[in-house]
């Protein structure tokens, strides 16, 4: 038998529901592993009452049923039920729900979205109010996140480990893309927009859309998997206006815009001739240009530089004139 029908079989059989013909081809499949001299060592406490379970039933449905075999084969059909047992672990470790834990959360009554550099460099815009949360194996076996809110992704492409956004019973796929989703944990629906890209968009592993460049898919809380849902092809400039309007600013002292900064990048920054504090810059930027990028900006127009230093600290000075 095939790995992908012994699992099946061996589901089921966990569960009581193998018909008799099925524990017959399991009871055969255990024979035919007489010959190789494997061991599995099992030390899990979480399978103990798999592995009584299992021992119980081989007991009575083999070895009593063939009690005139000799001593070694009792053996081989007890490491039989160890094989039984790893390949129930294997399933149990296939379904088991992925760890995640928080990476940022903005609070509800502040201003500024939060700048978020994920560890493969995919750039995050949380709005204010959202939550997001990293599976503890991201970037090693996946690239999961948990969304709770809305937030901007704009995503790093990897073929091998394609990067998936859990928020509520919705998951979206990111086929190399930048994309926006609203999953209001107190709303009635979850909207996916796509800026450019492609995302697909699943509930309950049923694709419920491929979405493309300024496309938007609207899924009711009740939506059903078996149902169709329109995907829109009119986008408002205005809908992801949000992850913008906090980096355009008019006139404001550079001592404010800083702590601004501070907020959005979770960073310190600190002017160090105190005159600068006063000076007044205006700018219009996009959203997701990152500290470093705006700063250079900022520092050409103010005839400043600035210097990184550890530990997330910047300083920023005037320019001295030579002369």
């Amino acid at each position: 038998m095939e790995e992908k029908q012994i699992k099946i079989l061996i589901e089921k059989y966990l569960s009581g529901k193998a018909s008799l013909e099925e524990k017959k081809s399991l009871e055969i499949w255990y024979k035919s592993q007489l010959e190789d001299d494997i061991v599995w060592d099992l030390e899990d406490q979480s399978f103990q009452s798999f592995e009584n379970k299992i021992k119980s039933a081989i007991w009575e449905e083999t070895v009593n049923k063939h009690a005139k075999l000799k001593y070694r084969k009792r053996i081989s059909y007890s490491a039989a039920a160890a094989i039984l047992l790893f390949s129930s672990f294997l399933i149990f470790l296939q379904i088991k729900q992925k760890d995640f834990q928080q990476l940022a959360k903005t609070p509800i009554n502040q201003v500024e979205n939060r700048h978020i550099i994920l560890p493969d460099s995919s750039i995050v815009i949380l709005r204010p109010g959202s939550e997001i949360l990293l599976s503890k194996e991201f970037g090693i076996e996946d690239r999961e996140v948990e969304l709770i809110g809305e937030a901007y992704f704009d995503v790093t492409p990897n073929k091998i480990k394609p990067f998936i956004i859990n928020s509520a019973n919705i998951k979206t796929t990111v086929l190399g893309t930048a994309f926006s989703i609203l999953a209001n944990p107190n709303g009635k629906t979850i909207e996916v927009i796509v800026d450019h890209g492609k995302v697909r968009v699943e509930k309950q592993n049923k694709t419920l859309g491929i979405l493309q460049a300024k496309q938007k898919l609207i899924i009711p809380e009740n939506q059903r998997v078996d149902e169709d849902i329109k995907i829109l092809n009119e986008v408002s400039k205005n809908e992801m206006a949000w992850m913008e309007e906090d980096m355009n600013f008019e006139a404001l002292t550079f001592s404010d815009l800083t702590k601004k900064l501070e907020r959005r990048y979770q960073v310190n920054i600190e002017l160090m001739d105190p005159k600068l504090a006063n000076l007044k810059i205006s700018g219009v930027y996009k959203g997701t240009e990152k500290l470093e990028e705006v700063l250079t900006n900022l520092c050409v127009t103010t005839n400043t530089t600035f210097i990184k230093l550890k530990n997330k600290r910047y300083q920023i000075k005037e320019n001295k004139n030579l002369n």
